[in-house]
């Protein structure tokens, strides 16, 4: 059954192969006609030289997610299959260093001239690599076609049944995990400005869309750094670090003398932020504020008890020389 929501994409790439045999060039293997019937103007066909034979298909794009390739290799030349390896990878090194979807292994029979091979991988380039080939001349390879198959643009994930968010401009995301690939429309980041690479909001976002355009709250503590006044058996990571518990343990505990509130309206801010409300430096500002105030209160605090202590010791000295004089007059 053929899926609707997949593509042949080999229009929308490249064709390069090792060696020229002739007039034969590598884009007659993705060029109609569909057929294993040869001929120098309709297939590929490299020279009979030595060492190994490939033929490279990029994509344009940069990358795709293929489902399957079928393969169309030249009729009743089987036996020059022997030993070929079909790649997906995401650079031209040869020998290719890829992911490795099929080979033909030794001791099989001759593989079918028609063949259609699953390779459920995202990449950059498809290489078909031959280093055996037959007895006589070697490495050859003789593609009539090929027809690489995966998701068409707005669809996504294993087998493409995924839509791509509406968000994504022109429908189009990455095929692995569906993000946006050119990023999130216009109407979705303030001032109409983001990052062609990244899909983030460059100042922001309108609404109540976060940076990846597909939620509004988002925690962001695994991305600074936390400190604290004091350590009692503890550290200050703690405190932004699973388990997301009230259970009390040696290492999640805030020492005394640290203002908790700090922690407490700190996490709030992070936990409660949209993209719209305010930007990392206003949420450390913010925390900076909370830190210093705490931290003023907790001075007057100490300034407090240091002369509560004075005024007691006073009165202690005080009542001591009373005593004394008191024995003296007896005497």
């Amino acid at each position: 059954m053929v899926n609707p929501t997949q593509d042949n994409l080999t229009p929308y790439g490249t064709a390069s192969q090792s060696s020229n045999h002739e007039t034969s060039l590598p884009e007659n293997a993705i060029k109609p006609p569909i057929s294993n019937i040869f001929s120098i103007s309709s297939c590929a066909h490299t020279a009979l030289v030595p060492g190994p034979a490939w033929w490279m298909f990029h994509f344009s794009s940069g990358y795709a997610y293929i489902t399957n390739i079928k393969l169309y290799y030249r009729e009743n030349y089987a036996y020059r299959m022997d030993g070929f390896k079909l790649y997906v990878t995401n650079s031209s090194t040869i020998p290719p260093d890829g992911y490795l979807c099929y080979e033909d292994g030794p001791g099989l029979p001759n593989p079918s001239t028609t063949m259609t091979i699953q390779c459920r991988q995202l990449g950059t380039y498809i290489i078909y690599y031959d280093n055996t080939g037959d007895y006589q001349f070697g490495p050859i390879i003789e593609l009539c076609y090929v027809a690489i198959t995966g998701c068409r643009k707005g669809m996504w994930g294993t087998d493409c049944y995924t839509k791509c968010p509406t968000v994504c401009i022109g429908q189009h995301c990455h095929p692995e995990n569906g993000l946006c690939v050119w990023g999130c429309g216009e109407q979705k980041c303030l001032n109409n400005r983001w990052d062609i690479k990244t899909g983030v909001c460059t100042e922001g976002c309108v609404r109540e869309f976060s940076q990846l355009c597909n939620c509004y709250k988002y925690n962001i503590t695994p991305y600074g750094i936390a400190t604290q006044i004091s350590n009692f058996e503890s550290l200050p990571q703690n405190a932004r670090e699973p388990p997301i518990s009230n259970a009390f343990t040696s290492y999640n505990y805030v020492a005394d003398q640290t203002p908790e509130y700090f922690w407490r309206r700190y996490e709030s801010v992070r936990k409660n932020r949209s993209c719209k409300e305010s930007s990392d430096k206003e949420i450390d500002d913010a925390a900076k504020d909370w830190l210093r105030f705490s931290l003023d209160r907790e001075g007057g605090r100490k300034q407090r008890r240091e002369r509560k202590n004075n005024i007691n010791n006073n009165d202690t000295v005080e009542i001591q020389i009373e005593e004394d004089n008191t024995r003296g007059d007896d005497q």
